[in-house]
């Protein structure tokens, strides 16, 4: 057996290549035309062994999301559309930021789905409301190869015009100029609540706790900032 190729958190973060935190640790897996498994990666802080994915997960909750300060983008918005599957490839300079090989083969396996969000609630970050935001969620036949996992699974709650609110990183900008955010953590609106799509046990937050819990970000920032302040 082959020593495993530990892929650095930082990398990983900064390209999206995977889709972020998901709850369940089982092996997301791109399975070509051939019918042959191909390696791939999902998640920072990922372990590579052969075609296996070892996968450190983070908690789906609403405070992981927004409190512990994971996430550099956080809104609200509804689901605008739902793109075809493909292998999206991160622009020059976004690869060579990374330090990573363009022709790794765990960067041209990766197939995903692009979800165009309008933004209605800007809770943190760059994004504003009226925005279009594209999140890359991992998973998705695009015929050449199909990418299995946690993630795909929440294709299967997303629909044009869900009330969703998204948790991510910075946005990655591709080759074909596309900025694309790979989520950590959404929510899907399902009545007076909102269940967390990467998860299947049942997590679950409000609007008022989404708020509140911004509301907290905020004032630990805010206070942060004081103390920087107070100490130059």
């Amino acid at each position: 057996m082959s020593n495993p190729k530990r892929v650095q958190l930082a990398i990983l973060a900064s390209l999206g290549a995977a889709v972020g935190t998901l709850s369940c640790a089982s092996t997301p897996t791109t399975t070509a035309s051939s019918g042959t498994v191909a390696p791939t990666t999902r998640l920072e802080n990922t372990v590579v062994e052969s075609n296996k994915i070892l996968t450190f997960t983070l908690p789906q909750d609403a405070r992981s999301a927004i409190v512990t300060r994971v996430n550099s983008e956080g809104f609200s918005g509804v689901v605008e559309e739902i793109g075809k599957p493909a292998v999206p490839q991160p622009s020059p300079e976004a690869i060579k930021k990374s330090g990573l090989n363009p022709a790794d083969p765990l960067l041209l396996s990766i197939v995903s789905t692009p979800v165009s969000v309008r933004v209605k609630t800007s809770h943190f970050g760059t994004v504003v409301a009226g925005d279009v935001v594209i999140l890359r969620i991992l998973g998705g036949d695009s015929g050449a190869a199909k990418t299995e996992s946690d993630a795909s699974k929440a294709l299967e709650k997303l629909a044009v015009g869900s009330n969703i609110s998204a948790f991510s990183g910075y946005g990655v900008v591709y080759a074909d100029g596309s900025t694309m955010y790979t989520p950590n953590q959404i929510f899907v609106q399902d009545g007076d609540s909102f269940s967390a799509a990467f998860s299947e046990t049942g997590v679950t937050t409000t609007e008022a706790e989404i708020e509140a819990l911004v509301a907290e970000r905020k004032a630990i920032a805010d206070k942060a900032k004081e103390a920087t302040k107070a100490g130059s």
